[in-house]
């Protein structure tokens, strides 16, 4: 039961109030509390006295649990979370409405008038939306109340959070850290479409296909768009399959491409996703690198808002051409349920032969040739698709009976498969999951494997035989070390059953809920790839810092301002070398947000949100924190962006707040077309000489200018 009291806000309390919703620049404002209607009422004041409903963020206001009277269906209510500017008093309760909440909060408001458990659970619920640099605030209640005071001294105890002041009843905290993916919390119940031209039994549809089932069994939806106009479903599917006319009229969380195998009318046409009742656009990348333009045409047409590689062929600085505001990694699984571990069994199976287990429709041909440099006792079992007419170019084997082709294969038949044969041999060139080599693992049979697609779990004569190129001879080699060597297999098939199912790492399950987590957006662009501060941009940290050590070495005792600072990344290092103070200046809000975060262990480190378009507009604006010089000034990928009969102005501006060094870091063509080395000589500045590897243009060319008259 909650407590009664006078909910009524102090002087003090309310001029806190219109000050902290001010002061939201980036996410909406909610609030919980059993006298949500009071704080409504309260916020409508502020509203009012505030100005036009535009330049205040969107309020909305919960109650721990539902009042009477409406009674609606969270999973109806997408329109809830998407009102205009205003306040909001939802149907839902707080623990209701938190599972289906996507948006940035930039100030969480917690009236301390009901139990600790609950409080306690409303902040962990809506916490983690909470964006970096943003503000938690508390009433505590009555004084004698000491839930509130309870929750703040935990919170505060995990240093995620640092108390910016108490006013009245109300204790202000000041987020310090970033969200990962992981601590946001999957919700209840999603829809999930994924694209394909047709259901074909490839690993990418059958990798959603297996995830799918998981996520059903949790409450999700998992249904499959076919684009072509004349599909022909080549497997039988568990799940709901839509035309692109009956998906169009459907609301959906999230919408995914699992690949780049579509052709190249379908590749043109998915833009038609982007309409807003998709929901969030994921692209998945296989680990071919070789299809890089193929990759890079789905990634222009379909405008994903994210980027999962399936597996780790792609280095960090690999992919700097896709577009997509995050970047992550996500390796396939195995059903370690149907495909459950088993001691290896005898070797071989049938005294008389040894029978090789493979894929018809990915690279068979140097297996099956591999049967000329092996003896005849020697037999392959393939399952799929009969895509490269084997049948036909290989009749002398399959006459033999030295080649046996199953056709496609259900979960079942699949099982069987692995236990009846000796090994399994995989010759893909290519490849982001190799489901047979996981699959066969699993099962308790030795594996032959190239690397692609199988780096995850693939080590060389310890949990398979690992062949770069699958000649016929090498693999008739590794066929041949396997049949003459039954302790070898025995060890080979244990390491790789201890690999593959290690904590189910590996299992459907956590593919399926990792994958909840990465594709709720976060509303952040994230610029650099950093994932120990929560940060997953496409730019790798020693690309944008290794011209930038001479520089990082002197800075201890220095002002820095920065320019295009991003995600403070930069500028934490030169903080981490005992600069004084560095002010930084970036113009996506989110950004800085995370900037503030992440340096906010330095008192005299300062983000702002700023257009240096044009130099007089931003000085005015930010004057108030612009000292006269600066020991360093950074000016790192920003000048090319800006518009160009304004350009030169503003470099003017900013050469004339360097004391001692610049860092500039644009395009080779617009060092030449805005004359920077003159102007530079011109203000007294020369290069300093740096061993540094040249830069490809579109990254730009990092250089260190240092005052020689003072």
């Amino acid at each position: 039961m909650f407590k009664k009291r006078n909910t009524g806000f102090s002087t003090k309390e309310k001029d806190l109030f219109r000050q902290l919703v001010r002061n939201v620049s980036i996410g909406c404002v909610v609030t919980i509390g059993p006298d949500c209607g009071y704080i409504g009422a309260e916020f409508r004041g502020i509203v009012s006295r505030h100005g036009t409903d535009e330049t205040i963020p969107e309020i909305f206001c919960f109650e721990p649990v539902k009042y009477s009277g409406l009674d609606r269906d969270p999973w109806n209510q997408g329109e809830s979370f998407n009102m205009p500017v205003g306040i909001s008093r939802a149907a839902l309760s707080s623990d209701e409405a938190a599972p289906f909440w996507r948006k940035p909060i930039g100030l969480l408001f917690l009236s301390g008038n009901y139990s600790y458990h609950q409080l306690k659970r409303d902040f962990n619920q809506w916490e983690p939306f909470i964006v970096p640099s943003g503000i938690l605030a508390v009433h505590e209640g009555r004084k004698t109340d000491k839930d509130a005071r309870t929750l703040i001294e935990v919170i505060v105890s995990t240093k995620k959070y640092v108390t910016c002041e108490k006013n009245g009843g109300i204790t202000v905290l000041r987020k310090v850290q970033v969200t990962h993916p992981h601590e946001i919390p999957s919700p209840p119940r999603m829809r999930l479409l994924i694209i394909c031209e047709t259901l074909y039994p490839t690993g990418g549809l059958l990798r959603f296909q297996r995830a799918g089932r998981v996520l059903k069994k949790w409450g999700h939806e998992v249904c499959f768009v076919v684009m072509s106009e004349k599909p022909k479903p080549r497997i039988k599917s568990d799940f709901p399959i839509f035309s692109f006319q009956q998906a169009r009229r459907m609301h959906w969380d999230a919408v995914m491409v699992p690949g780049a195998g579509f052709s190249e009318e379908i590749i043109d046409r998915l833009s038609i996703f982007n309409r807003g009742n998709f929901g969030v656009r994921i692209q998945h990348i296989l680990n071919d690198q070789s299809r890089l333009e193929r990759f890079k045409r789905v990634n222009e047409t379909f405008s994903p808002n994210i980027v999962i590689f399936n597996n780790t062929h792609w280095p960090i600085g690999s992919f700097t051409r896709f577009q997509a505001d995050r970047f992550h990694f996500l390796v396939g699984g195995v059903d370690l349920q149907a495909f459950r571990p088993v001691a290896y069994q005898t070797h071989p199976l049938t005294p008389t032969c040894w029978v090789v287990g493979g894929l018809a429709q990915k690279n068979p041909d140097p297996l099956i040739e591999s049967l000329a440099h092996l003896p005849e006792r020697v037999r392959i079992r393939m399952f799929g698709i009969d895509a490269f007419k084997l049948s036909l170019r290989y009749k002398k084997y399959i006459d033999q009976g030295r080649l046996e082709l199953l056709g496609i294969l259900d979960e079942q038949g699949l099982q069987r498969f692995y236990h009846s044969v000796d090994c399994v041999v995989m010759t893909e060139k290519n490849a982001g999951w190799a489901n047979m080599v996981a699959e066969g693992m699993a099962s308790g049979v030795p594996v032959i494997c190239t690397p692609h697609g199988t780096t995850a779990f693939a080590r060389d004569k310890e949990t398979a035989l690992v062949i770069d190129d699958p000649t016929p001879s090498s693999i008739a080699d590794g066929i041949t070390l396997l049949m003459n060597d039954e302790q070898f297999c025995r060890r080979l098939a244990a390491s790789a059953q201890k690999v593959i199912t290690d904590g189910g790492r590996y299992g459907w399950a956590e593919y399926a809920q990792s994958l909840l987590r990465l594709i709720r957006h976060d509303g952040r662009r994230h610029y650099a790839y950093a994932p120990e501060l929560g940060i997953y941009g496409k730019w790798p940290l020693e690309a944008r810092m290794k011209d930038l050590y001479p520089l990082i070495e002197r800075a201890e005792g220095m002002s820095i301002i920065d320019f295009g600072a991003a995600e403070g990344i930069v500028a934490r290092e030169f903080l981490k070398k005992g600069a004084a103070k560095v002010h930084g200046f970036e113009l996506d809000p989110y950004r800085v947000a995370v900037a503030n975060a992440i340096c906010s262990q330095w008192a005299d480190a300062e983000f702002r949100s700023a257009d240096l378009s044009r130099w007089e507009t931003f000085y005015q604006a930010q004057k108030d924190l612009i000292e006269d010089r600066y020991d360093i000034v950074l000016y790192l990928g920003l000048h090319h962006h800006l518009p160009q009969n304004y350009r030169k102005d503003t470099f003017q501006h900013i050469v004339s707040l360097a004391r001692y060094y610049i860092a500039i870091r644009t395009t080779q063509k617009t060092y030449s077309d805005d004359t920077i080395d003159e102007i530079l000589a011109d203000n007294g500045f020369e290069e300093v000489p740096v061993k540094r590897d040249m830069q490809p243009d579109h990254l730009g060319i990092s250089r260190i200018f240092k005052r020689i008259e003072l």
